[in-house]
């Protein structure tokens, strides 16, 4: 037991290393995204808007008696 927890741990250690140091860089990924920003300055948060009031009861709930309120 003690054999495959230190086995796992060196796998783990080696797969960190590989990934941290060794792994060639994604091709996918930006590397300066904050240069590539077109005029973040002007950016403008909105304020949340509250919530929008439920709609008037229609002619559906007039003649459903099971809408009704007792």
């Amino acid at each position: 037991m003690r054999t495959l927890f230190l086995l796992l741990l060196l796998a783990n250690l080696a797969f960190f290393a590989w990934t941290r140091y060794l792994a060639p860089p994604d091709p996918y990924s930006d590397s300066r995204p904050r240069e590539r920003q077109v005029a973040p300055q002007r950016l403008v948060l909105l304020p949340a808007r509250p919530p929008a009031a439920p709609p008037p009861p229609g002619p559906a709930a007039a003649t459903n008696p099971e809408a009704q309120p007792r």
